[in-house]
């Protein structure tokens, strides 16, 4: 029985990985921590949807159409700003917010989505 964790490369791999069970006889999942294998498992912090193609076309084109729909409930969005500057401005409820896209997303399907 395997006790600790190894990178896939080693002693079996994933196959062993995955058959190893406790006494109890529970399967056990296997855990492969980033630091040992990194080939394996991704680093989500350093992980950049901009990367992804067409993503950022999507991306405006969701904000821009919320920002339609969320004229509905008096907020407004600078839909320029956010596309040439990188951050979006949205006023709201009498205060005025900067947010970049994935955060101006967020926020306007929120406002949509709860009736303004």
């Amino acid at each position: 029985m395997l006790q600790g964790v190894l990178p896939l490369g080693e002693a079996g791999g994933a196959a062993a990985l995955m058959a190893d069970l406790h006494a109890d006889g529970e399967q056990r999942k296997p855990v492969i921590p980033c630091d040992r294998s990194p080939e394996i498992a991704m680093d989500l912090c350093k992980f950049d949807l901009k990367v992804v193609p067409g993503y950022e076309p999507w991306l405006e084109e969701q904000i821009r159409q919320l920002s339609i729909q969320a004229l509905q409930a008096n907020t407004l969005t600078c839909n320029t700003c956010g596309e040439v500057a990188g951050t979006y401005i949205i006023e709201y409820d009498g205060q005025t917010f900067r947010l970049p896209g994935e955060e101006t997303y967020t926020f306007l399907s929120f406002i949509v989505g709860s009736g303004g």
